[in-house]
């Protein structure tokens, strides 16, 4: 795609929603509207959910997890990191309803359904952020953190027997079939082209074709395309593709429940 207008369409999508892309995050593996997080083990092991697809990237564990319970906001320290390690792989566990925050990774709400329950993620080392986990807490709410220094292993998508490709989104590179969640909840893979087919084509538009098509108010509509298990036909539920309207309400739901998006959607009405 050519850079000046792959810039011309995202700002023409950014004025007409009126918000900008959110800060990357940094999760074990995500599929298209999907996602799973990898445990951390113990030291030199890599390992993965069971549900993870392939093509996810799991992180090796360098180093024995260290643990602490947080009731206030405060920092884990890990110790000096091993010279392979790119990354630190944590899992928290909610005693109670509230909302806490991990620094260079975001917001994780905790509701009374998902007491108990482990959460994952990954955050990058950087230079700011070489051997702790800065977490700051709701009042009154209790979590379990453990982490460990960790490295990014990269796996390979499967190939149903249609030749197909199927797995989780790897950079930039997506399989013939993407890692979803349907409406349902039941877990499978979309067909990346039913997706593109749904929506406008930026390498194949003009900016005029992308104006008319903002103006026009059909990317207001809710749309939903098949998902499939990997075999590529036997269909397991919907996948949602969200309108603008969907867009900003989901928006406002998220800030509501604390998290910290980079951008202020747009008033109702």
């Amino acid at each position: 795609m050519d850079p000046l207008f792959a810039a011309g369409f995202r700002e023409a999508l950014t004025d007409h929603v009126g918000k900008r892309r959110s800060p990357r995050r940094r999760f074990a593996w995500a599929g298209v509207g999907l996602l799973s997080l990898i445990a951390v083990s113990g030291a030199g092991v890599a390992t993965a959910s069971l549900t993870a697809p392939p093509g996810a990237p799991v992180f090796a564990s360098l180093s024995s997890p260290v643990s602490a319970t947080f009731t206030e906001s405060g920092v884990l320290s890990l110790g000096a990191p091993p010279a392979e390690a790119t990354s630190i792989s944590f899992s928290a566990v909610c005693g109670s309803e509230g909302t806490f925050w991990v620094a260079n990774y975001g917001g994780i709400s905790c509701s009374a359904n998902q007491l108990g329950a482990v959460k994952r993620g990954v955050v990058d080392l950087s230079l700011w952020q070489q051997s702790t986990l800065n977490i700051e807490l709701d009042p009154g709410l209790e979590v379990d953190v453990t982490a460990a220094f960790s490295r990014e292993v990269q796996t390979e998508w499967g190939t149903n027997q249609a030749g197909e490709t199927y797995g989780a989104q790897k950079q930039n590179q997506m399989a013939d079939l993407a890692a979803a969640t349907a409406t349902n909840g039941q877990r499978g893979y979309v067909r990346v082209s039913e997706v593109d087919a749904a929506m406008i084509d930026p390498t194949q538009a003009t900016m005029e074709d992308v104006q008319r098509y903002l103006d026009s108010g059909e990317g207001r509509a809710d749309r939903f395309v098949p998902v499939y298990e990997s075999d590529g036909t036997t269909v397991v539920g919907e996948y949602l593709i969200a309108g603008y309207d969907t867009q900003e309400r989901l928006a406002r739901e998220q800030i509501e429940r604390g998290f910290d998006l980079g951008f202020t959607p747009p008033a109702e009405g």
